[in-house]
């Protein structure tokens, strides 16, 4: 008899994921605005935070999860309290 269980991303958690993405979205193009409204390239912020700059694009195209240590690095530079709302 097969399992009715499933290991694929997504597969059991619609709504979870769809808000996990719409919330790194939301990350994404508020890190772009407030980068661009401090004057700063992708490459100048990340060498400021101490990351790579092909993981700021990343992060700036809402393709991966930034740790909160990240964030925190990043609202230090940007010079912004983190925040969810």
């Amino acid at each position: 008899m097969r399992s009715t269980h499933s290991i694929g991303i997504g597969s059991q958690y619609p709504r979870r994921n769809a808000a996990k993405r719409e919330l790194r979205g939301a990350f994404a193009a508020n890190l772009r605005r407030l980068r661009h409204a401090k004057g700063s390239s992708q490459e100048d912020l990340a060498h400021e935070a101490g990351i790579n700059r092909s993981y700021m694009s990343k992060l700036e195209k809402g393709a991966s999860y930034p740790g909160l240590e990240i964030i925190a690095k990043l609202a230090r530079m940007l010079e912004v309290e983190p925040a969810n709302r």
